[in-house]
């Protein structure tokens, strides 16, 4: 079987903890082959691997997002007292943006986080994953009865009559 390989982009993955998503220690390197995303993850210096195969048909959704550290704010406020040293995490608060993609299809969450150099990159290959052919969605099946046909053995019914 040929397998093209078009599509690749390379990263530090992240995870989720909570509400926010953190980078951790490694690589992780996102390749379209034929219709699946392969997901390869190298952790802690080579010491944990991971590979996870998705159907492109699977993908839900895909998010590129840039947004701040807010773990530089809260330390920032916590030691704004202790010798002005939180002064400094404020300012690094507003200055240092992340930027990340996520990858949503069912029960697996991929996370990379990226340089600002990759952004064009990373949403041409957000576009271009979007794009690859939908599977058609399975045929309903036939509709049931809504109600059970009559016994033709079954006795007539009585009506009751009014006396006066």
């Amino acid at each position: 079987m040929a397998q093209r390989t078009g599509l690749e982009i390379i990263g530090q993955p992240g995870k989720i903890a909570g509400i926010f998503v953190t980078p951790i220690r490694g690589r992780i390197t996102l390749r379209v082959i034929d219709d699946h995303l392969r997901a390869q993850t190298k952790l802690a210096w080579g010491l944990e691997t991971q590979e996870i195969l998705i159907k492109c048909d699977r993908i839900e959704s895909i998010q590129v997002t840039e947004g701040r550290i807010w773990w530089l704010l809260w330390l920032g406020i916590a030691t704004f007292w202790f010798l002005g040293i939180g002064f400094a995490f404020i300012i690094a608060f507003f200055l240092i943006k992340q930027r990340w993609l996520i990858v949503y299809s069912g029960r697996q969450t991929v996370i990379l986080f990226f340089k600002e150099n990759q952004m064009s990159q990373i949403r041409t290959f957000a576009q271009s994953l979007m794009a690859k052919p939908q599977r058609m969605p399975p045929t309903p099946p036939p509709k049931r009865q809504e109600s059970p046909p009559k016994h033709q053995d079954s006795p007539p019914r009585l009506q009751k009559t009014r006396q006066s």
